[in-house]
């Protein structure tokens, strides 16, 4: 998210980090997403005018980086084998 905030001109590092400090990245894709200008401006140094460039210059993008970053339901975890001289232990 770091790198897509930082395609947008006026947006350094030090804009983008403080961005995803104010909202977290779920938040700052929502608000991308959404075109809420106001929920950018939460972040120190980020002003009216470069919370609308950001949120007019990825729009488009944000929706399919959030796609992306989706977890996918975790599967089960795989029993493990009981240790030798356990009485579950199979013998081979």
């Amino acid at each position: 998210m770091v790198r897509l905030l930082c395609t947008v001109q006026g947006v350094g590092a030090k804009a983008a980090l403080a961005i995803l400090s104010a909202l977290g990245p779920d938040g700052t894709g929502r608000a991308i997403t959404l075109g809420d200008a106001n929920a950018i401006r939460q972040a120190q140094g980020v002003g009216p005018k470069l919370a609308q460039r950001i949120v007019m210059e990825l729009k488009d993008k944000a929706a399919n980086v959030l796609a992306m970053s989706t977890p996918i339901a975790a599967a089960p975890a795989m029993p493990r084998p009981a240790p030798q001289g356990h009485p579950l232990a199979t013998r081979r």
